[in-house]
């Protein structure tokens, strides 16, 4: 083939290419390939085209033979990341993500691929550094500064994302992706109406937005709107019956409602994204005779969560088993005090051989719970004695007065963290109650100066425990501090959101997990003072009671 002959070849193939026919463009450059065999730029867009049409593995192959032609290439590198990790290879992908860099410092592509990989494998912070790195090569590349902007709203910072996401919009008005992550930075503002509005506009433009319906759904529950929240997760799982999580999000709405056989169904689905059991070999328990067996129970989640379902560990152990449980390191000292743990193994730490293992939360789907069957025996854990001593001795020098321990908000990067942090200040006002005495049970952050803050000696939830053992009572915003208040029977007030979290159900003060625990509801999104005015009632009632 001639030079100019192959030129016009492969400029048709290249136009073909541009314009989404990828058939056409694979027909072409394969007669192009036939006269100029391996010619590294026919090789790497045949690799591409093959990759638009579904055949992953033979692009993979194609570009890397376009690489062996043109080592130094390093668009050929971002490219090959990148259609690494739409495969799910993403340490094959890093590797060739980071190549292309050392290659190119100045190739955006590169580090945004390098972002992409490093938000899928959670590493948010080094995500963000690779995009602001592509962002710097390219000041007005709007797909990285999308991409920065969605790590930023993983680690619960929309105030920073905002302003990323309108620029986007400004090089590029109508992305659908970024209309999305508008909507969900201003749901993690409580700006719903604007939030919806930015889904509705992303479903416009891209009918078949299975993400921006599901989004849709989670802004519709947050205003417990709870009927257009399941039609929305409906119209995600219509276009992609097998996403994960608008089945898992349709699972918490049932299981609000107190539907739990179906929900804890509908709730396996979040395994499919994030299960933290890939590495283990051992099936996972449906319900086989444990006689003479071992497992092991792996917390997945929060604190909170892991805390309530450790409830789940005595009836396992009932069965015949050996109970083993993976848990956070916060929790390693306090789980060993739950009777139906044999075994407590910190993350990190090597697991011991079993026959089953099982994520906390499936055990309440295994064992078939129920609203009317939810175990809800208290106490299943305990402060360690010596410690229970150590902090009566303490407690005893701190002048009369009803004992209440107080935490107001939970983790800060937590996606609705603004809905479930009652105002500090809220909290210490109940110091002015006449004979209460309020202690900070909120590790690392700063109390007010009407709080004892003893906080410093709480290294693990051990030693909240054995504080809270000493307590007359605790007041919790939705935190693993009333989780483990509720686990001890401690009496516990958790103050909870307008649209709550599924355990707490809607329309009761009780909980049917813990008996020793009343709750006390938000009547409207970002109203704390109605339900916070409601403690202050009952605590001056209580505190008029103890001194009499």
């Amino acid at each position: 083939m001639e030079t100019v002959s192959f030129q016009q070849a492969y400029d048709v193939a290249a136009e073909h290419f541009n314009a989404g026919r990828m058939r056409e463009a694979e027909s072409v450059l394969l007669r192009i390939l036939a006269q100029a065999k391996d010619h590294p730029d026919c090789l790497h867009m045949l690799g591409l085209a093959q990759h638009q049409l579904g055949r992953g593995t033979a692009g993979v192959e194609l570009l890397r033979r376009a690489i062996d032609k043109s080592p130094q290439n390093a668009q050929f590198y971002a490219n090959l990341s990148a259609v690494l990790s739409s495969l799910g290879d993403d340490e094959a992908a890093m590797k060739v993500a980071q190549r292309a860099a050392e290659l190119d410092p100045n190739l955006a592509e590169a580090h945004n691929n390098l972002g992409n990989i490093l938000r899928a494998k959670r590493q948010p912070l080094e995500a963000m550094d690779a995009f602001r790195k592509a962002i710097a090569a390219r000041p007005d590349y709007p797909e990285a500064m999308h991409n920065l902007a969605t790590s930023l709203l993983d680690i619960n910072q929309p105030d920073e994302a905002i302003p990323l996401i309108n620029r986007v919009l400004e090089l590029r008005p109508n992305y659908p992706e970024a209309l999305n992550a508008l909507g969900n930075a201003m749901q993690a503002k409580n700006r719903f109406q604007e939030s919806l509005n930015a889904y509705r506009k992303a479903i416009a433009l891209k009918p078949q937005y299975s993400d921006a319906y599901a989004n849709l759904g989670h802004a519709m529950r947050a205003q417990n709107r709870l009927q257009e929240a399941m039609q929305s997760y409906q119209a995600a799982l219509a276009i992609n019956p097998q996403s994960a999580e608008p089945m898992w999000a349709s699972g918490f709405v049932t299981l609000l409602q107190g539907d739990f056989i179906p929900g804890f169904n509908a709730l396996e689905a979040r395994l499919f994204h994030r299960d933290k059991l890939a590495s283990f070999a051992q099936p996972a328990w449906n319900g086989e005779d444990l006689q003479g067996k071992r497992i092991l129970l792996v917390a997945e989640q929060g604190l909170g969560d892991t805390i309530q379902f450790a409830r789940y560990a005595p009836l396992i152990k009932a069965r015949g088993a050996l109970v083993a449980m993976l848990c956070q390191t916060e929790l390693e000292r306090l789980l060993k005090s739950c009777p139906g743990i044999d075994l407590v193994v910190a993350d990190g730490k090597a697991t011991p051989t079993v026959d089953y293992r099982c994520p906390m939360m499936s055990a309440a789907r295994v064992l078939k719970t129920t609203l009317q069957t939810a175990p809800n025996t208290v106490p299943y854990l305990a402060a360690e004695p010596e410690l229970s001593n150590a902090w009566r001795e303490r407690l005893q020098k701190v002048p009369p007065g009803l004992r209440v321990g107080v935490a107001w908000t939970g983790h800060p990067r937590h996606k609705n963290n603004i809905n479930r942090s009652v105002p500090r200040d809220m909290m210490a006002s109940l110091s002015r109650i006449d004979g209460v005495k309020i202690f900070s049970l909120q590790k690392g952050l700063e109390a007010t100066p009407q709080m004892i803050d003893w906080t410093e000696s709480l290294q693990d939830m051990a030693d909240t425990a054995a504080m809270i053992a000493n307590l007359d009572l605790v007041i919790s915003a939705d935190t693993a501090v009333c989780h483990l208040a509720g686990a001890l029977a401690k009496p516990v007030w958790t103050v909870i959101p307008f649209a709550p979290d599924w355990r707490w159900l809607l329309d009761r003060a009780d909980s049917p997990w813990y008996p020793t625990m009343r709750l006390f509801r938000q009547p409207a999104i970002g109203d704390w003072a109605t339900p916070m005015t409601q403690v202050t009632a009952e605590l001056t009632r209580l505190a008029g009671q103890t001194r009499r």
